[in-house]
């Protein structure tokens, strides 16, 4: 139940979460601070002359609480535990006095309570739809704040940094993962060069995404600083961590939040940052949480540090993964959220196609779960203006068509040359521009030969798809799921096998992050067969070696990831996906069975008789646990919805609103296709 104290009619109450927070990261302190809350907050709405004005708010440390002031002015009273990252936090406002940053009304300089002005905590950046618009506001934001000299009183970066470069040497052996401990010290030497050079300059230190919100007497303005006295590319980062760097926005395509970063620094609007300084600090930053992890770790008894486990045998960069956390950073990194899809296939990159329609094709299944008000055939719809190609990469999709280059040829050191009714199909084609199969049947018959699947199939159908697979031709449209194809563009000089191995690896990684680097292993071992002279396990462990892959061990099975990922911290939403088989998610069966504890099966060419989830057994996911599947069809009188579940249907009344939501949201994104043919 969460503690509350009462004044008059009104009580104050501490949100479970703050409590939990507290006590995970400062264990009997954190638990001792929240009992003593309520009261504590009771006395400076009393002190102040303040009246509760809406619901409480927290972040990981601190409780907020939306309040009027006697003369009727909004306002929120922060009250916070006494810790060394708020040290000055006050300070710091006052000395932006508002230019960029909140306002502080008042403050209590013994406990660092503060009553700020009210923002629009509804309206964060993380609300902008376009990424690199945001990391514009903050950069405007920071070249402002930056500008401002540090305070008497403000904790130097130079002293920060300089007590993690000392750490290191301690620090590097204790982590399991040698390559890591290596990867430390290049961070700390790094650091190490700009330490007497640190800077005078009145850094916020987490400025990101979520500590920037909307305002009336400017659009946004700044929150929450951790302040520090030094150099403005250290301030780089959190922009970075909050969202993932692959995202892009409408007014920029082709670029990234951090090339947009770097503009900033490069062209003089961001005073006293320069790119090669940012680049060093993010170093700095990407210490610290390591070297606070490794601060708590005591070896052999098992202890914890941010909820992760440090248990003995020494923990690794990655944080000391559990199932858990690993189900959180699936579901994180995959699910993410985009407002378009161009936006959509520009950060994926990559989707699996699949012709199944029950109830509508995976590709379609795929991104409904990613893209905003998506609707089944939007990507057919969309093809001809979004920058991408059906290609067959591990499986067959849609790739962002910078992938080319990596794809084809599908041989090094030699061109496919055409031979036969192949090169009498291509010839046609480039005379005839786009071109309908039917259109090339037309031309040279229908004879059958021996398809792929082993039943037969027209010569000319087939010449086509060989055509598209060499990179010969590509796919222009669909007409009623019917490839239509035109000449390709010409490739240009191959890339060396190694180089087109280690970035397809980098895409599969990230696609399916956090993958089992045996599974990893065996999707990539294809792709160096056909390209020779490299193999799977040796790009992967060049790129573990590197830091450029990051890596976990769960219960001896291990899992790695783009280093360059920002870790997931929200917890899951109460909400209820329906997924496609061959969604991100779900695609490696054996992070499946491993994540969720049950076996998955795609049953579609199973015999009916032998069925047991159904033909096309969508995995139900609610919250982050895979509890069962779901059959659904679009009928004549409207969707049927037949769920199955592993252990039971769970009894809550959230679950089942929210099954009727994406039930709902399903319906809405079938509306117009046609009805389901009886299945197999």
């Amino acid at each position: 139940m969460p503690q509350h104290r009462s004044i008059g009619s009104e009580a104050v109450a501490v949100p479970p979460g703050l409590a939990t927070s507290q006590v995970r990261y400062r264990g009997e302190a954190g638990r001792a601070w929240i009992a003593g809350l309520p009261d504590f907050a009771a006395g400076y709405l009393d002190r102040w002359r303040l009246r509760l004005d809406g619901p409480p708010r927290h972040g990981v440390v601190a409780l907020v609480l939306p309040v009027r002031m006697a003369d009727g002015t909004p306002a929120v009273l922060k009250l916070q535990p006494v810790d060394e990252e708020h040290v000055g936090e006050a300070a710091a406002l006052r000395t932006w006095d508002g230019d960029g940053a909140v306002r502080v009304l008042d403050e209590d300089p013994e406990t660092w309570t503060l009553l700020l002005e009210r923002l629009d905590a509804e309206r964060s950046l993380l609300t902008m739809p376009d990424d690199l618009v945001a990391v514009r506001v903050i950069g405007e934001l920071l070249r402002r704040l930056n500008a401002h000299p540090a305070p008497p009183g403000i904790r130097p970066l130079r002293e920060v940094a300089a007590a993690m470069v000392a750490d290191t040497p301690g620090a590097a052996p204790r982590l399991r993962d040698e390559a890591h401990g290596r990867l430390l010290h290049r961070w700390a030497a790094a650091v190490a060069e700009v330490v007497p050079e640190a800077g005078d300059r009145l850094l916020h230190w987490d400025l990101h995404f979520e500590n920037v919100l909307a305002a009336e007497r400017e659009p946004w303005l700044a929150i929450d600083p951790k302040p520090l006295a030094g150099d403005p590319g250290f301030e780089i980062l959190p922009v970075l961590h909050n969202r993932p760097a692959t995202r892009r926005g409408p007014s920029g395509a082709g670029s990234t939040p951090w090339s947009t970063c770097s503009s900033w620094t490069g062209t003089g609007r961001w005073p006293g940052a320069s790119a090669g300084c940012c680049r060093t600090s993010c170093g700095t930053s990407r210490m610290e949480r390591p070297l606070w992890i490794l601060s708590s770790w005591r070896s052999p008894k098992r202890s914890t540090a941010g909820g992760h486990d440090l248990s003995e045998g020494g923990p690794t960069l990655a944080g000391m993964a559990s199932v858990a956390w690993l189900r959180q950073q699936a579901l994180g990194w995959s699910l993410a959220g985009h407002q378009t899809l161009g936006d959509a296939l520009a950060g994926m990159e990559f989707v699996q196609c699949d012709p199944i329609r029950a109830p509508a094709r995976a590709q379609d299944l795929i991104l409904r779960q990613r893209v905003a008000g998506y609707r089944a055939g939007d990507l057919d719809r969309s093809y001809g203006e979004l920058d991408v190609d059906e290609e067959y990469l591990y499986v067959y999709g849609i790739a962002a068509r910078r992938l080319r280059p990596l794809v084809h040829p599908r041989r090094p050191g030699a061109r496919h040359v055409p031979r036969g009714l192949e090169a009498q199909v291509l010839a046609f084609v480039r005379g005839n521009g786009v071109t309908h199969p039917r259109e090339v049947q037309a031309r040279f018959g229908a004879d059958r030969v021996r398809g792929d699947w082993g039943g037969p199939a027209v010569a000319t159908t087939k010449a086509l798809d060989l055509l598209h697979h060499r990179g010969l031709l590509r796919v222009a449209r669909r007409e009623a799921g019917v490839r239509v194809y035109e000449p390709a563009p010409p490739l240009g000089r191959a890339l060396p096998p190694a180089r087109r191995v280690t970035a397809l690896v980098l895409l599969i990684a990230r696609t399916l992050a956090p993958v089992q680097e045996g599974s990893l292993s065996a999707v990539v071992s294809g792709l160096c067969r056909r390209l020779r002279g490299v193999t799977s396990r040796t790009v992967i462990g060049e790129l573990l070696a590197a830091g450029t892959l990051a890596a976990t061990e769960i219960d001896g099975v291990r899992y790695v990831w783009p280093a360059d990922l920002t870790p997931v911290e929200a917890e899951p939403p109460a909400q209820v996906r329906f997924l496609a088989p061959f969604d991100p998610v779900v695609w490696d069966r054996r992070r499946f069975e491993h994540l969720w504890g049950w076996a998955y099966r795609f049953e579609a060419y199973t015999p009916a008789a032998q069925r047991r989830m159904g033909y096309y057994a969508m995995p139900l996911l609610w919250r982050d646990q895979v509890i069962g599947w779901a059959n659904c069809a679009r009928t004549a009188t409207g969707l049927s919805v037949d769920l199955g579940y592993v252990d039971g249907r769970p009894r809550q009344r959230a679950f089942r609103a929210a099954v009727d939501d994406e039930t709902d949201r399903l319906a809405g994104f079938l509306r117009g296709t046609p009805v389901d043919e009886p299945l197999a």
